[in-house]
Order: structure tokens, then C-alpha cells, then sequence
């Protein structure tokens, strides 16, 4: 991996969301990347690393939906008029000092 390297994808058919459950998405439904960093922290501050991203991306949507409410739900959701509309996970790799964040942010789903 390289750091600073971001993977996007069309589609998922077999991911990993939190607590290690399964995740998939269809084809043209979604906005799904990966992006490798290797922080400049200690590794103990390496947990909080979804925040900083998570701020990022709901001030880019309220910038796209500045009408929409728009929520940070800890630690790793953000919700668009109190519906879940992107999931960010991140997974350490300690012994080569990475870290990849996964986002997941629905644009054509049907709302449920």
C-alpha cells in the first residue's frame, strides 16, 4: 500500500462493516473508496481517526444539501434527515504504520 492512495469502486460484494458484519452495494448505487494514510501520531490516537474525516464529509454534503439536516452519529455514520447515508470504518495495519478508511456514502438508494 501507499499512503496518500485512494481506491474507489462501483461496487462491493463482500465487505466488511463494524463489529466484522458483512456489507455489500450495488453496482452505481453508491460512492465507495478506501484512502491509505500513514498518520503522524501515536498509534493510541489512531482510533480517533474517523472523526476528523467524518467532519470533512458532513461539511462537504451540508455544502451539496444545505437545507438537509445533517448528523454526525458516533463513531463512524453520518445521517442525512435522520437517515444513515454514510458509513466510514477504518483499519489499522500496525506493523507497516497504515491506516485504510473506508467511506461508503449512498447517492441512489431508495430511502428506507
Amino acid at each position: 500500500m501507499t499512503a496518500g492512495a485512494l481506491i474507489i469502486a462501483d461496487h462491493q460484494t463482500n465487505g466488511k462493516g463494524r463489529y466484522g458484519n458483512g456489507w455489500s452495494a450495488l453496482p452505481g448505487k453508491n460512492i465507495l473508496m478506501s484512502w491509505v494514510i500513514k498518520p503522524m501520531c501515536a498509534k493510541n490516537k489512531w482510533p480517533l481517526v474517523t472523526i476528523p474525516v467524518a467532519i470533512a464529509l458532513k461539511h462537504g454534503i451540508s455544502k451539496l444539501l444545505p437545507q438537509a439536516d445533517i448528523q454526525l452519529k458516533w463513531p463512524n455514520d453520518i445521517l442525512i434527515n435522520q437517515k444513515k447515508c454514510v458509513g466510514i470504518l477504518a483499519n489499522a495495519e500496525i506493523k507497516h504504520k497504515y491506516i485504510v478508511i473506508g467511506i461508503g456514502i449512498n447517492v441512489n438508494e431508495p430511502p428506507s
